[in-house]
């Protein structure tokens, strides 16, 4: 993993974007804001084009195709900000485990609680990595803010290197909470592939999906 990518995650997941099931508004809490609001000013500091954020709190923006070929395809990626209703989001303190070894992972807030190969096989995939958790009281925030860490990561790869297709971004809030998708955020975006970028591919696997893509990266 990338430091720039590792720098990006842990920053994000330190803003409280916790859905609420119960409001009435978009996104569903004040918090999703202040991180989509973050990501606007990121991406037009990174120089991408027609970055805008909607009413219904949807972070959008473009990079132009650099080629005359007719017909090139255009690639959007999704991600989404908010987090899950069920764990608190606020004072998250995110903890990388640098090249894990195989044994138990503990959480210094919540003594009682803990990561085991044992009961978690998954975990063996990742020796020798590193792995991100909270420390105990909150949820980490990965799905899907590690999403969006690699989507900022892959802006500004493209904006710096040879790209043939468009590539559209977008962060969304209220994944989380299904009442409140009302706005089809996929007619926002012209687009003739979607990748939706999930928590999965950042922490454990370590791979980035972007790479398995026919968009001339």
């Amino acid at each position: 993993m990338s430091d720039k990518l590792l720098s990006r995650f842990l920053r994000y997941v330190q803003i409280d974007t916790q859905s609420d099931e119960t409001s009435k508004t978009f996104p569903s809490t004040s918090g999703q804001l202040v991180l989509l609001e973050m990501l606007k000013q990121e991406l037009s500091e990174l120089g991408a084009a027609d970055v805008q954020m909607t009413r219904h709190g949807y972070v959008m923006a473009s990079i132009p195709a650099n080629t005359r070929k007719a017909r090139v395809p255009t690639v959007a990626f999704l991600a989404h900000v908010d987090t899950a209703p069920d764990c608190s989001g606020k004072n998250v303190k995110p903890i990388v485990h640098r090249k894990y070894d195989g044994r138990v992972i503990k959480f210094p807030d919540k003594p009682g609680l803990t990561l085991d190969p044992a009961t978690s096989p998954e975990l063996r995939t990742a020796m020798g990595k590193d792995i991100v958790t909270a420390s105990g009281t909150t949820l980490l925030g990965s799905d899907d803010k590690s999403g969006v860490a690699v989507i900022m990561t892959l802006v500004e790869r493209l904006l710096r290197e040879t790209r043939v297709s468009t590539a559209k971004q977008q962060g969304s809030n209220s994944e989380t909470v299904t009442k409140h998708q009302r706005s089809n955020r996929f007619a926002m975006l012209s687009q003739h592939w979607c990748e939706t970028i999930r928590s999965r591919w950042l922490l454990l696997k370590r791979e980035t999906p972007p790479a398995r893509l026919p968009v001339g990266l």
